[in-house]
């Protein structure tokens, strides 16, 4: 008969970190989600805004560095909705947005010479909000396709972990009932021994 001591199977990880580190993953993906959503339903959104006239109160011509370098116009416009007049210096519904932007200095520059202040251009406002304003219409770009993807998969490893975590519950618990089962099984053994 074998004398190898038993060995009970290593679990190398904390079941309640598991779970906790799942929800936390689980928290930080849903606002991303959320802010993500929010930001594609204004692109679309937007297409759909009232135009109004508005005027150029400041403008200025910049180049913009990064992956790819392009030129860009930073300008202020003025504009009425209902009699009230507004501000913004808002491009497009998304702040993270190449709209009004160009790799090409040629382009930017003709477009730069009809913003300068004074000029009118077109604008759209959000039909609710008028304060929202926007002077160009932003499509989908690399961030609402790469971000969403990254709220999806923070969400999955969350899920994943908090499963993973009650399953190293159950398993702990499993090895704990052996364990007690083995010790009273030795304590059954040993008091038997010592009967004479």
């Amino acid at each position: 008969m074998s004398t190898q001591p038993h060995t009970e199977p290593a679990i190398p990880h904390d079941p309640q970190f598991q779970v906790l580190l799942g929800w936390f993953l689980i928290a930080l993906a849903l606002p991303l989600a959320i802010w993500m959503a929010l930001r594609i339903h204004d692109k679309f959104d937007a297409r759909s805004w009232p135009k109004t006239s508005a005027e150029v109160t400041r403008s200025e011509l910049y180049k913009r560095g990064g992956r790819s370098t392009s030129w860009c116009i930073k300008m202020a416009y003025r504009y009425q909705v209902d009699g009230r007049q507004f501000e913004s210096a808002r491009s497009a519904t998304s702040r993270m947005t190449d709209a009004g932007c160009d790799p090409s200095r040629a382009v930017i520059q003709a477009r730069f010479e009809n913003r300068q202040p004074g000029d009118r251009i077109t604008i759209r406002h959000h039909p609710r909000k008028p304060e929202r304003a926007i002077a160009y219409v932003d499509g989908l770009d690399f961030p609402d396709f790469f971000l969403p993807a990254v709220a999806l998969g923070t969400f999955a490893v969350g899920v994943h972990s908090i499963r993973y975590g009650a399953r190293l519950r159950v398993e702990q618990a499993l090895l704990a009932a052996d364990r007690r089962a083995r010790m009273r099984r030795a304590a059954r053994e040993q008091n038997v021994k010592e009967i004479p």
